[in-house]
């Protein structure tokens, strides 16, 4: 079994959270030792992580790992079928998004697209599980490709269209919590028909997993500042548990064939995916609800699971 780089997992932790706290020098120095530890034991439990992947799977590493760092997961909605090929398509709040999706997933036969990180590279046991976007734009033809094989061959598709960290929906409810979302979802629906064989397509939607109370008072009072805020709120999070009593919630949207999207245009499929999957969580989260009042609608008579707690 291969062994994942304590040592790269840390420099490259401890990097990220110090990035959230501007260049000067002198701070750097001092923050650097605050965040050694904090950052060592989130390698740590990352290195397990990928190691236990080929002991326990995917699904049960991943609940193992989110229960590091949150309470559980609350999912709501319509669960994916367990067979068939089926591509995910979710938004991306960060943090602890991929490890709820991961978690709740009632599937072994998964492939997660994912930005080339030098991160990912340390994690062995993971690199099988995931098709990698290169940064270069002219060497991303094999993704489109790795994608179709494996929606071909009846397996799981996880893709985050937006292609970088989009809003937590409890963090903006009066706005869309969506970024513009790549066409590539439509792409593969255009695939797929040429190659005479057809998917599902599952909404996925995260939300809470930056809690109001990690981020502090200043979140609410200090508009340009929140990036930063958030970006300090993740180190927290991973290097110090401050959300260790908090679930994230993932709402599921309604299954969708890719036979039903025929005839439109790459852009067209995805508008329509981006509308199912903002209407579905809204039907679970009316806009401007909070997320005291959400606490209290989750007796909604869809289905509700919860993971970890």
């Amino acid at each position: 079994m291969k062994k994942a780089s304590l040592y790269k997992l840390f420099t490259i932790s401890l990097r990220d959270i110090l990035s959230a706290y501007g260049h000067n020098p002198l701070v750097r120095g001092l923050l650097r030792l605050l965040f050694a530890i904090p950052a060592l034991r989130f390698a740590l439990f990352m290195a397990q992580f990928d190691r236990e992947i080929p002991q326990r799977g995917l699904r049960e590493a991943s609940r193992k790992l989110l229960r590091r760092f949150y309470r559980g997961v609350t999912v709501l909605g319509e669960k994916p079928h367990r067979e068939g090929g089926l591509l995910i398509v979710a938004n991306h709040p960060g943090v602890g998004d991929s490890l709820a999706l991961l978690s709740s997933l009632e599937r072994d036969d998964i492939r997660i697209v994912a930005g080339e990180r030098e991160f990912f590279f340390a994690l062995p046991n993971l690199l099988p599980y995931l098709i990698l976007v290169p940064e270069d734009p002219s060497k991303r033809t094999g993704v489109l490709r790795a994608m179709v094989d494996d929606l071909r061959q009846g397996k799981t598709v996880i893709l985050y269209p937006a292609g970088e960290i989009e809003p937590d929906p409890f963090l903006h409810p009066d706005e869309s919590f969506l970024k513009p979302w790549s066409p590539a979802i439509g792409l593969l629906v255009r695939l797929a028909q040429q190659g005479g064989f057809h998917f599902r397509i599952q909404p996925a939607i995260s939300a809470q997993v930056l809690p109001p109370h990690v981020l502090g008072p200043s979140y609410a009072k200090k508009p340009a500042l929140r990036n930063t805020l958030e970006r300090k709120a993740v180190g927290k999070i991973i290097g110090l548990g401050r959300a260790k009593s908090d679930s994230i919630l993932l709402v599921w949207g309604p299954g969708i064939s890719s036979q039903s999207l025929s005839g439109l245009s790459a852009s067209a499929v995805t508008d329509k995916v981006m509308d199912e999957t903002i209407d579905a969580f809204h039907r679970f989260v009316p806009i401007g609800e909070t997320a005291g009042l959400l606490n209290r609608r989750l007796g909604h008579p869809l289905q509700q699971d919860r993971i970890g707690t």
